[in-house]
């Protein structure tokens, strides 16, 4: 009996090995609220949130380093909801509710009088309003 116990030890320490040996390499803090956070097939890490006092939307993208490669603000207000993913083409989508305005950039400005409305954004991976 003893011998069955031994190999059963061996078995689940030998199981359990890759569990214990993450190694920690880097953290960031978030500002404001953070609403989603994704990770591409090239594992760029895509960050999505609001800031707390001006509510405008921020989109950031890291490499695997935790290095920030760029950062894109999107000027908003009344926005309360937001989602992120990545679609097959590695394009960066959001969306979300928004009351008064988004601008998406100099051409795409949504506007609302004080009603919620749902809104969708495309971003390429280098961070332009599609």
């Amino acid at each position: 009996m003893k011998f069955n116990y031994f190999f059963i030890q061996l078995f689940f320490i030998f199981i359990s090995s890759p569990l214990f040996s993450q190694v920690y390499e880097w953290e960031k803090e978030a500002e404001g609220v953070v609403f989603g956070v994704v990770v591409d097939s090239s594992e760029y890490i895509y960050v999505a949130g609001l800031k707390t006092q001006i509510k405008d939307i921020y989109l950031k993208k890291f490499n695997k380093r935790g290095e920030l490669v760029w950062e894109k603000i999107i000027s908003a207000s009344g926005v309360i909801e937001l989602t992120l993913s990545i679609d097959n083409d590695q394009n960066i989508l959001i969306s979300g509710f928004y009351s008064y305005y988004i601008n998406f950039d100099e051409s795409s400005i949504l506007t609302n009088n004080n009603s919620y409305q749902i809104f969708i954004a495309k971003f390429s991976p280098k961070g332009e309003f599609i």
